[in-house]
């Protein structure tokens, strides 16, 4: 009988165990809040500007963070160009100067996306956004 009671106890003290192992050893998940970073403002060109170059040389846009978390792209119709983006120095804003990999095409409308992702944690899986900055045409 009393073997039967210390095999049982083994048993039970095995599978706590195993059990604390499976979860890494942890017993909660501590994460911070999710907080999204803001989406950048289009300065230049102006938001629904008309008649931009198609030759443009770069976009500018700002932020109240130091530097952008994510990606710049332009968007017209199903095609993306990637944006190379580099800081300017700035006074409360920051200023960054982003730069198509490609000429523009004439008398297109262009929408400038930021997407972001944030990496999952034990709360959930990664959340990916895309905003809308603004739009623009070119002329022809």
């Amino acid at each position: 009988m009393q073997r039967t009671i210390v095999k049982a106890a083994f048993a039970v003290i095995a599978l706590a165990g195993l059990s604390a192992c499976s979860s890494g050893g942890s017993s909660s998940c501590i994460t911070s809040p999710f907080v999204p970073y803001p989406t950048p403002t289009m300065v230049s060109p102006a938001n629904g500007a008309t008649g931009v170059s198609p030759a443009i040389s770069s976009i500018i846009v700002s932020s109240t963070q130091s530097r952008l978390y994510g990606a710049l792209s332009l968007v017209a119709g199903s095609s993306t160009i990637l944006l190379t983006t580099l800081p300017i120095s700035g006074g409360s804003s920051q200023e960054f100067a982003s730069t198509p990999a490609t000429a523009l095409s004439a008398t297109t409308t262009y929408t400038l996306q930021y997407t972001i992702t944030y990496p999952g944690s034990c709360s959930g899986p990664a959340q990916h956004t895309v905003s809308t900055v603004g739009t623009f045409t070119t002329s022809s």
